[in-house]
């Protein structure tokens, strides 16, 4: 990833963190607003772009902790925090990921409908 990538989600991160509401806004005025409900599997496909940008901030927060972690004046602080804060995390990325893996489906040779997963391996190089 290069740096104004890593800088795009970062400005993103931080906006979502400090400012929900805000980001919540922000995030409505990109999706036109539909005058009928969306069906369930409309609903299924927001719900897969939603996980996978939420993985994909989720794989960027410990590469940007590792990163200041090596900044002087957090000497001595762990990136991950405390025991209790890195159980917490590891428990629910292991609790994430067993979901995702018990419900892989079979492999067909269907398109990519939601075109969310374009064919790229979501977990990098």
């Amino acid at each position: 990833m290069t740096a104004q990538g890593l800088l795009a989600t970062s400005e993103y991160t931080v906006v979502r963190l400090s400012d929900p509401a805000r980001a919540a806004r922000e995030e409505g005025e990109r999706e036109p607003e539909r005058d009928e409900p969306n069906s369930p599997l409309d609903q299924m496909t927001d719900q897969r772009r939603r996980l996978l940008g939420t993985l994909t901030d989720a794989q960027d927060a410990p590469a940007q902790l590792m990163q200041l972690s090596r900044n002087p004046e957090v000497a001595g602080a762990h990136p991950l925090g405390s025991y209790c804060e890195w159980e917490k995390v590891s428990k629910l990325a292991v609790k994430v990921q067993a979901t995702i893996y018990s419900h892989e489906p079979e492999i067909s040779e269907e398109p990519d409908t939601d075109n969310i997963g374009g064919g790229e391996d979501a977990a990098g190089p």
